[in-house]
């Protein structure tokens, strides 16, 4: 046992509001029945006992839904801040008497617990149904977010909706190949109920522009953006066997507002005089845009079919050759000229694939697949995760 003291202390178990007694000890803060405010008293200058302490706890375990807030007097602080608050579980500590005007609180940290929100659609993919497995559960196409603590993930592709070119949006199927791999044109849905906010610098946003996280205390503490990344979209073309990637070499995003972006290959050559007289002086001058499709209408696109790997075939019209009409090895004699395409199918016959995508261009940028695994944003520090009521902070 350890030894007695000589006088006993004082506890008690206190909720609401109220100013601890001059002989108080321990503070037991029920917060199963309500918040708990402690209104710390004024003491003497120059004559206080700096062995006075007065511990505070959590007594319930209630203490994040029902936060125990410590008041200092007027002209006073408590650790240099007009008030303290506990609002983790089973958290406290002890207050103690700093100088003149002044008092300390040291804080211990109780029970954090881990805060998830499961994965939560969001907002404005409508146009993205759900499928279903063999055994009728739905499978969730839609782009997800998750918050744990204070990250928040994302899952699912995002995938810039086309449009029918009659103002209807061209509902998502994610059969293999989608439904968007038939389509040849790039004009990305803009109209109500899930369409794109387009900016002529080159930037697009999902929803209307409008919030893609459901609840504004989840909206990230800035904007937080992925490195340079590809998105595609797969064509395929009129033979219906011949496929083609276009790639984009964008950054995609989430901003304070909880808006979800796509900065374009054009949004980085632009500076500020870039954007003049309605012309985009820096428009195609990053040499990033060699890793970009630059497709435009009427180009015929290099199709691979019946070329063999090293370019060699019995017949010779089954060549893809340069403009020289030289043959493009790509393994042994690589060409540095522009290819043309001499055959286009097994009946040696060519097709003109009228394609309109320039995937640097917000304006075709519908049918884009982008992948949201690089992109992490964060809450507010100051925001603590309510463990009873994921909505609440």
């Amino acid at each position: 046992m350890l030894p007695s003291t000589k006088y006993s202390n004082n506890i008690r178990l206190v909720s609401g509001t109220l100013t601890p007694y001059p002989n108080d000890a321990v503070l037991e803060c029920k917060t199963s029945s309500g918040p708990v405010v402690i209104n710390l008293d004024t003491f003497t200058k120059g004559y206080w006992s700096n062995q006075w302490k007065l511990y505070v706890f959590d007594q319930s375990a209630y203490a994040s839904v029902n936060n125990i807030t410590i008041n200092a007097p007027i002209g006073y602080t408590i650790n240099n801040q007009s008030q303290v608050t506990i609002n983790n579980n089973n958290g406290g500590g002890y207050v103690i008497i700093g100088d003149n005007n002044k008092y300390l609180w040291v804080s211990t940290q109780g029970i954090l617990p881990v805060y998830d929100s499961g994965w939560t659609r969001m907002v404005g993919f409508n146009y993205i149904p759900d499928t279903y497995d063999t055994y009728g559960f739905p499978i969730i196409n839609q782009p997800l977010y998750r918050i744990i603590n204070k990250t928040i993930l994302f899952s699912n592709s995002w995938i810039v909706p086309l449009d029918n070119l009659e103002g209807h949006v061209i509902n998502y199927n994610s059969q293999n190949p989608s439904n968007y791999s038939t389509v040849y044109w790039g004009k990305p849905y803009t109209g109500t109920n899930g369409g794109v906010l387009l900016s002529n610098r080159g930037t697009l946003y999902f929803n209307n522009g409008l919030p893609v996280i459901q609840n504004k205390n989840h909206w990230p503490d800035s904007t937080y953006m992925t490195p340079f990344m590809f998105g595609a979209r797969r064509v395929t073309l009129q033979d219906s066997v011949t496929e083609i990637y276009h790639t984009s070499l964008s950054k995609i995003g989430i901003d304070s507002n909880g808006c979800a972006f796509i900065n374009l290959l054009s949004y980085y050559e632009m500076g500020e005089t870039a954007f003049s007289n309605g012309n985009y002086a820096g428009l195609g001058s990053s040499v990033l845009r060699k890793f970009n499709s630059q497709v435009s209408y009427g180009d015929k696109p290099p199709l691979y079919i019946n070329i063999p790997s090293g370019g060699i075939y019995p017949n010779p019209s089954n060549y893809i050759t340069d403009l020289s009409n030289n043959e493009a090895d790509f393994l042994g004699n690589p060409t540095t000229t522009p290819l043309q395409l001499k055959v286009g199918s097994s009946s040696n016959t060519n097709y003109a694939y009228n394609l309109n995508i320039d995937p640097a261009n917000p304006n075709q940028i519908g049918g884009f697949v982008f992948n949201p695994s690089l992109l992490n944003g964060y809450l507010d520090p100051s925001a603590t995760p309510n463990i009873n009521n994921p909505y609440l902070y």
